[in-house]
């Protein structure tokens, strides 16, 4: 519970109007959180869970997200299904251009750079991932009823 504790009060946080002067490459966790009140219109209260490991760390992975295609995250095909959020602000999410435009209008991430989860080598990239990964799990599976984006990619 300590990295779920430090990831919510973790006062890094960025927007894709603020992301080129996010310069963090380390490892780490992050969430993305809405500017409204998701709650209301579906139940949940975050978008999504997620962890990286990647050589750019979160300024790459971040950066996956907000140019949100359909075939690089999950975070895009989740959202290019969510018939729900996109009707009720009038976007297509089957269309990248607008889910690009969501993300940028009522979205932000919150993050918890881990430098403990950095690597150097491709073996200690695998032992890495899979404990960052656990982490991510048990903040998933604590989250889980507050999460929209998460498990199976399905229309919503």
């Amino acid at each position: 519970m300590e990295y779920l504790e430090k990831l919510l009060s973790s006062e890094v946080f960025t927007t894709k109007e603020d992301f080129p002067k996010f310069k963090i490459t380390d490892s780490g966790l992050y969430i993305l959180h809405t500017t409204f009140d998701l709650k209301t219109i579906s139940g949940e209260s975050i978008l999504k869970v997620g962890m990286t490991v990647s050589r750019k760390g979160l300024k790459g992975r971040l950066s996956q997200h907000f140019t949100n295609r359909y075939k690089s995250t999950v975070l895009g095909r989740h959202m290019s299904l969510d018939k729900t959020l996109g009707i009720k602000f009038g976007f297509d999410f089957s269309i990248q251009d607008d889910r690009k435009k969501f993300l940028k209008e009522n979205c932000y991430f919150q993050v918890l750079p881990l430098k403990e989860f950095n690597w150097s080598n491709n073996e200690e990239l695998k032992i890495k991932r899979r404990e960052l990964k656990s982490v991510e799990t048990m903040i998933e599976d604590t989250l889980r009823l507050k999460i929209r984006y998460i498990d199976d990619v399905i229309e919503r």
